[in-house]
């Protein structure tokens, strides 16, 4: 998720383990240790493959926030040891800090390698949109009022727990959301006699209501955009090759190229122009791809080749006109 809905999970936790005896400080060093697994970002090798392997990495891992809690627990309890001083609590309040970051972005489209580094495996159930206001909002909002009120004072664990609770209720409802799409993705694809290896459902920007299905064949991706409140669930599949027979066979055997299934979960494709590759993850769908099936896609890559060698790129991709994509978005939601 956004580094605010972290932030804001963080000092909730903290709120709920150290309150009582650390007052603000603890949504303070909660929002921090909330904050910590993405630090990754800040060694991230420059090289695209490289970075998508390693962020989300190591530092989201359960194996991680085991490590870390005790270190930054001895370290706080001796900078806090003239009212503070108690290993076990600083431990507590920094472990579910650092460990609800990835659980929480295994909602997410990314995801998150958990079982590092032990597994590569990636957990990513892709529930909820990586910023959705509807669970952030709300639990900010609790956070913030819990601030107002004396250490002591009960009202402050309540609303503490009422921003949890709402946030996780809201998560609770994007899997029934999720498991919804899949259903409608698949019936789709069986009236359309479309026949698929594997499909996926994910989502649209900050939203759970419009979703897009993609189903996987040997040649390439059928891609079809859906709102859960269209009254007709009837998806207009547009059909993309993948586009891989058509690339040097130097290319197809270059270590980073074969990292693209294991980063994108296998869903991707690859344009060529010249000497020059962009390779579209499909997992993030595109910018309006409900309006406009050729649109670009959120997220990419771009294969550059120099002197024999191949070098993968970040790709990026503006937006142009955000306020008119923002209410076309919403329009073809309701």
């Amino acid at each position: 998720m956004d580094s605010l809905t972290q932030i804001v999970l963080g000092a909730a936790v903290g709120e709920i383990v150290g309150g009582k005896r650390l007052g603000n400080k603890a949504p303070l060093w909660g929002a921090v240790a909330g904050t910590i697994p993405d630090l990754d970002i800040l060694f991230a090798p420059h090289g695209a493959i490289a970075y998508h392997i390693q962020h989300r990495g190591f530092s989201h891992s359960i194996l991680f926030a085991i490590l870390m809690a005790p270190l930054l627990g001895a370290i706080f309890s001796w900078l806090y040891r003239k009212r503070h001083r108690d290993f076990k609590l600083w431990t507590s309040l920094f472990f579910w800090g650092i460990f609800t970051h990835p659980l929480l972005d295994a909602f997410t489209t990314w995801g998150t390698s958990l079982f590092l580094p032990f597994s590569r495996y990636r957990v990513a159930f892709k529930t909820i949109f990586v910023i959705d206001p509807i669970y952030t909002v709300p639990f900010l909002i609790c956070i913030a009022v819990l601030l107002f009120f004396k250490r002591q004072d009960p009202r402050r664990r309540r609303w503490a727990w009422a921003g949890v609770s709402i946030s996780s209720a809201y998560l609770a409802l994007t899997v029934f959301l999720k498991i919804q799409a899949n259903r409608i993705t698949t019936k789709a694809l069986r009236e359309q006699g479309i026949t698929y290896t594997s499909y996926m459902t994910t989502l649209t920007p900050l939203n759970s209501l419009l979703w897009a299905g993609v189903a996987k064949t040997e040649k390439g991706y059928y891609t079809g955009y859906f709102s859960l409140l269209d009254r007709e669930k009837k998806i207009n599949f547009h059909f993309r090759p993948n586009g891989l027979d058509k690339l040097p066979k130097s290319l197809l055997e270059n270590q980073s190229f074969r990292e693209l299934p294991f980063i994108t979960e296998g869903f991707y494709t690859v344009t060529e122009s010249g000497d020059e590759w962009q390779v579209q993850d499909l997992r993030f769908g595109q910018l309006n791809g409900w309006e406009d099936p050729n649109s670009p896609y959120v997220m990419t890559m771009d294969i550059l080749k120099k002197d024999g060698s191949y070098i993968f790129e970040r790709g990026s991709n503006s937006i142009e006109n955000p306020k008119e994509r923002l209410l076309a978005l919403f329009d073809r939601i309701f």
